[in-house]
């Protein structure tokens, strides 16, 4: 039996089962916000060492316009231009972001550790023009000094814009590193970016054609944890429908839809990550949300992050399962008031089961895991307000379809609880892959479906099951291993914080699995111990042939363990 739609079975009463989307840009929901809620707050700076600075929803519009008519008239920038975006978490990304989308820009986030051999791909790759990037100084070079380097390989990009952070500190110390201030000698085709904010009374934007469904609103890259990073075209529908999919999916939760104004968002990861994009940022401001920034997300201080959430009361926290591990081990957390928090999202990476529960049983909230990929815009899949099935990714949203194929053959779907490559089809999937055509072609199949490369299985119910990716998956003699279910093997241990299984190479099995952990504070148990756990409660085929304790995993920006390198060791 081929498994189709049965998922519908188990939606919540008063979630639609398909909608009717809004032909709406970007930039058009900052508008229609600014418009209905000008005085109430979209943005929130706070923290150690950070001045309270609030932002209204007039103003964040007005900003966004500045700064794209000075891009327009004075840059030259026009529909279909690349910018770049190599910026914290401050206003100046949100800013920035909505007037390109003003302007029929296509905005390139890009992750603020890169180093100038990484920039210099993704610029070359993306054709930007502009870098919009800041004067913190956290590494030597400095993301200034790099763009700088890079500027003058590649002719392309025209311009830097520089923001700087100085005005936003309460006093000047190495909170986010070394700030300069302004930049006293700027160099050609550098510019201020409060410059940039100067409003232009004289003259209007041009009246755009933008067609929402065709025309790409940003290009976030993925896969360069795998290989060569691949730009992901997302369209102003791709992300309008995800959001608007999203707006009725938690219909459950406020018995009707979401209020518009009165929610608080906790934008605690990346907002050059997607999930942080879409959902801290691009969701939030449809929602006519506060966004309270976490300036440095990088660098998370878990204390200051309990003391943001106690004081400033926020009800949606969006977050990943290294970081719910680090609030669950914190020694203060019960000091805390979490109670603000409506429910928390999860998603980036597996979720392990024992950590779920342990940090609701703390936090008194609910944690929906959801699921969705760059490709997906982000979300697929997402557990539900009223039914949701522990260790499920849950089951997909409005409008979406998930299939099961085989790995070896992607046009085959295979049926209930079989194992194979979980395919999406529905508004959200990518425009494709930036000047990747062949690849392109490789991720999609005849009946419409993005093959994700997870492995992953459907219950009866419509559920989704994420048992590991595809390139993850570990054959031993003939048995295929899936380190998801070693890790939950291990995360039951009450003396392990984190782990990471892979495959590694062996002559006589193919492959056998390796096991790196993370111990939590002053366990002393050792890894001879640690084996004998596995002993007994793996098969003899799951069992490690090796597990090494260590201080701790390599991760990327949003915290998912990169297994890539672990196996490159």
């Amino acid at each position: 039996m081929v498994v189709e739609g049965i998922w519908l079975n188990s939606y919540p009463k008063g979630v639609p089962k398909t909608l009717e989307y809004p032909l709406k840009t970007i930039s058009d929901t900052l508008v229609e916000s600014a418009t209905d809620f000008p005085e109430k707050p979209a943005i929130l700076l706070a923290g150690k060492n950070f001045k309270t600075t609030k932002i209204t929803y007039r103003e964040l519009n007005q900003k966004s316009t500045n700064f794209a008519k000075n891009l327009y008239k004075r840059l030259n920038i026009r529909k279909g231009d690349r910018i770049a975006l190599y910026l914290p978490n401050f206003p100046e990304f949100i800013i920035a972001y909505y007037a390109c989308q003003k302007l029929g820009a296509i905005v390139v986030p890009l992750n603020i550790l890169f180093s100038v051999k990484e920039l210099e791909y993704h610029i070359r790759d993306s054709g930007a023009r502009i870098l919009i990037t800041t004067d913190v100084k956290t590494s030597s070079p400095s993301n200034l000094e790099k763009t700088r380097i890079v500027k003058a390989n590649l002719d392309q990009l025209e311009y830097i814009i520089v923001a700087s952070v100085k005005p936003y500190l309460s006093t000047i110390k190495k909170h986010i590193g070394s700030i300069v201030g302004r930049i006293e000698k700027l160099k050609a085709s550098e510019f201020y970016f409060d410059d940039f904010l100067k409003e232009m009374n004289d003259f209007e934007l041009p009246v755009l054609e933008i067609d929402p469904k065709e025309d790409i609103a940003m290009i976030p890259y993925t896969g360069g944890t795998t290989g060569t990073a691949k730009g992901v075209m997302l369209t102003h529908w791709n992300l309008t429908t995800n959001f608007y999919a999203a707006y009725h999916w938690i219909i459950p939760l406020f018995n009707g839809l979401p209020p518009k104004g009165e929610l608080k968002f906790l934008a605690a990861l990346p907002l050059f990550h997607l999930f942080g994009n879409a959902i801290c940022m691009v969701f939030a401001i449809f929602l006519a949300s506060e966004i309270i920034l976490v300036p440095n997300p990088r660098e998370r201080n878990f204390t200051e992050l309990l003391e943001l959430i106690d004081k400033y009361k926020p009800n949606f926290f969006p977050f990943v399962p290294t970081g719910y591990i680090a609030l669950l081990n914190h020694p203060k957390i019960h000091n805390y008031d979490l109670k603000s928090i409506d429910f928390c999202l999860s998603a980036a990476a597996p979720l392990s089961v024992e950590v779920m529960r342990k940090f609701e049983e703390i936090s008194g909230t609910t944690i929906l895991e959801g699921w969705g990929l760059t490709e997906t815009s982000p979300i697929a899949s997402a557990n539900t307000p009223i039914k949701r099935k522990i260790g499920s990714v849950g089951i997909p949203i409005p409008d979406t379809e998930v299939a099961i194929f085989d790995p070896e053959d992607k046009e085959k779907r295979l049926s209930f609880d079989q194992i194979g490559e979980l395919g999406i089809k529905g508004p959200q999937i990518m425009k494709g892959y930036w000047n990747k055509k062949e690849e392109t072609e490789n991720v999609m199949n005849s009946q419409g479906f993005f093959l994700t490369g997870d492995i992953g299985r459907i219950d009866k119910e419509g559920f989704i099951y994420i048992e590991d990716r595809k390139k993850d998956m570990i054959i031993a003699s003939g048995y295929k291993i899936f380190p998801r279910e070693i890790e939950e093997f291990f995360f039951q241990h009450p003396s392990v914080e984190n782990c990471a299984v892979i495959g590694i190479p062996d002559e006589y099995r193919g492959e056998k699995p390796s096991c790196f952990v993370v111990l939590k504070e002053n366990s002393t148990i050792t890894e001879e111990e640690l084996m004998e756990y596995a002993k007994k409660g793996l098969s003899k085929y799951k069992v490690p042939s090796k597990i090494e304790i260590r201080k701790a995993l390599p991760t990327n920006i949003v915290g998912k363990v990169l297994k890539r390198k672990l196996r490159e060791e």
